[in-house]
Order: C-alpha cells, then sequence, then structure tokens
C-alpha cells in the first residue's frame, strides 16, 4: 500500500514540537484518533528532561564468545552459512559489525545471540536456537523482570527489548531506506547486504511495534527518505494494522518477492535487486 507525498502537518510537528492532533488542527487536515502516541510521546519527552538517570548497560557474559568460522564457533557458523544464507567470508565481518556472538553453556546454550545495543550500550539480547540445540523456542530473549533472575544467570535486561530497535547504532546515521522486520535474520539479511545502496533494517521482535519502539522510530525518521515494513508473508492480515500504528512515520508496506516467504530467505543477489523497489518507495 502506498502513500504519495509529504503531510504537512508532520512538518508542523517536527518544527512547533506540537501534537499529532494539535498539527491537523493547523493545517485544516480530518482529525484521525492516534490512540495514545500522543500521550505517551508527550510522557517520554518529560521524562527525557526531568533528569532520571540513565538505563546502565550489562556485561558481556563471560560465556558469549564472538561468532568464528574456527574451532568451537564453527558449528554456529555453518548454520550461519548454510541454513542462512550467508558466505564463509561473512562471517568476520558479521561477528565485527554486529557483535554476534555464541554459547555452548548457561541459558542461552547452543544459540547465537544478537545483541541489543544503543549508543555502545549492551541492555540485552536474542539467541536464536541452532539444529543441534534441540529446544523448540527458536528465540529467547533476555528479560527485564526480576523474577525471571534465577534462570538467567542472575542477569536482568535494564529495559524491555520489546521497547528497543536491534542494530540502532548501525541505523541511527540515516540512509536512503529504513527497513523495518519481524525478526532479527530477516534484519542482518537485509542490512548486510543492502547496505551498500543506502538501505539499512532493524526488527522489532514481533509483528507489531511497541510504543517505545513507535517513538524510537519517530526520532529517525528525518534520517531516512522512506520507511519501509517488509513482514513474513504469513503476516499479511497484520500489516495493515501494523501500518495503521505507524502512520506518524510515513510507513509503507512492501511485498516480498514472488515465491519468497520471509525476507531472511532473499538470498544477496535477490536483495540487490530488490534494493531497487525498497529505494523507490514513494
Amino acid at each position: 500500500m502506498d502513500h504519495s507525498g509529504k503531510a504537512p502537518f508532520k512538518l508542523i510537528m517536527a518544527l512547533i514540537g506540537c501534537s499529532y492532533t494539535q498539527a491537523r488542527s493547523i493545517v485544516g487536515a480530518p482529525i484521525r484518533d492516534p490512540g495514545k502516541l500522543d500521550d505517551v510521546i508527550k510522557a517520554l519527552r518529560t521524562e527525557k528532561k526531568s533528569g532520571k538517570p540513565k538505563p546502565v548497560g550489562l556485561d558481556w557474559p563471560n560465556n558469549f564468545k564472538s561468532l568464528t568460522i574456527k574451532g568451537l564457533g564453527r558449528e554456529f557458523a555453518n548454520y550461519v552459512v548454510n541454513d542462512r544464507g550467508f558466505s564463509k567470508n561473512d562471517i568476520d565481518r558479521l561477528a565485527d559489525d554486529y557483535l554476534l556472538k555464541y554459547t555452548y553453556t548457561g541459558p542461552w546454550k547452543y544459540r547465537l545471540i544478537f545483541p541489543i545495543v544503543k549508543d555502545e550500550l549492551l541492555f540485552g539480547w536474542t539467541g536464536r536456537i541452532i539444529p543441534s540445540g534441540g529446544d523448540k523456542a527458536r528465540y529467547k530473549s533476555l528479560s527485564h523482570h526480576i523474577d525471571r533472575a534465577d534462570t538467567q544467570d542472575g542477569i536482568v535486561a535494564p529495559i524491555n527489548i520489546r521497547s528497543l530497535l536491534l542494530f540502532y547504532d548501525q541505523i541511527k546515521y540515516g540512509g536512503n531506506t529504513l527497513v523495518i522486520t519481524e525478526g532479527p535474520f530477516d534484519a542482518l539479511k537485509l542490512d548486510y547486504y543492502g547496505k551498500k545502496f543506502n538501505i539499512r533494517a532493524t526488527c522489532i521482535f514481533g509483528a507489531a511495534p511497541s510504543t517505545e519502539q513507535l517513538y524510537a522510530l519517530s526520532q529517525l525518521r528525518s534520517m531516512y527518505t522512506n520507511f519501509v515494513l517488509l513482514l513474513d508473508n504469513d503476516k499479511k492480515m497484520n500489516a495493515l494494522s501494523v501500518e495503521s500504528k505507524l502512520f506518524l512515520v510515513d510507513i509503507k508496506i512492501r511485498q516480498l518477492p514472488e515465491g519468497v516467504e520471509d525476507p531472511g530467505d532473499m538470498t544477496k543477489k535477490q536483495i540487490e535487486s530488490f534494493a531497487v523497489v525498497l529505494r523507490e518507495a514513494v
């Protein structure tokens, strides 16, 4: 679904710092109910100005090791190559650029670790099980709930990861198009192969963004020409409802190439071809 042109009320919001409802009223646009987003954004801005201490980042667990094609990391690297469609030559760069880790021990044993970092501070992680791990739960994330500490080696996330965006430190500098995906591997594949075309990607850890994620996206909006939502094909029924939540950041829904069910299933060549479509998402 496309929306052409730029809405003037969004410029008003940026210039004078008013609410969405106020801006639409100023320009004489019909008022659509933005739910409680205005109230939440106001609260977030007030909290930011209040001088409330910022969350402290976590230390890396000792059993988390950097992804490598060598030694104990080989099994995880082979999963990334054979099951996820990357090249062996990509492994070192993936480890360096995205801080990917792995572990054979502890609560995240047999999982490939995606760190959730903002402004160089580690706020948590989510781990993808590899086939030999045998766990039916594909992803396991560090919880922010205190009562889960005993099951997480005593570690508790300072922030709910559903309040954050994956690869924030990579996407915060802007580009032509920011692709918003559901899962970590979707974002990894699109960002890694798309960045040379000025395409960046993040994930929201689900099919719909949280209010805090909406706010974070709104802060990045001026850094990109396009925002594109790219969900798995089996989530098409959710697409319109998700777009309605993201109308404040000019989201466009894009369909995957024919025959592709999941963004993370695209090959390097498919992503390079699809980059042209994403850049023209107007």
